[in-house]
């Protein structure tokens, strides 16, 4: 189950560029890729692709780590 939440919350983080830049030009009626509009938002997705990366695998090393302490302490 944590690791549902931790795949989506880093899918939220790396796609939301893209999601801010549909959401912009559907509003505003301009093109999604256009840089002088809505598109700037995708230049965000340098940022939060790396971010949802490291937290994917924040996540997963504290889950392993989690993982080997609760059986450590169960023997």
């Amino acid at each position: 189950m944590a690791l549902l939440i931790l795949i989506g919350v880093s899918l939220v983080v790396a796609l939301s560029p893209v999601l801010m830049a549909a959401g912009s030009a559907l509003f505003t009626g301009g093109h999604m890729f256009d840089e002088n509009s809505s598109g700037a938002y995708l230049w965000g997705l340098y940022a939060t692709i790396p971010l949802g990366i490291v937290i994917l695998i924040i996540g997963l090393l504290v889950l392993g780590i989690r993982a080997v302490v609760k059986r450590k302490n169960e023997d």
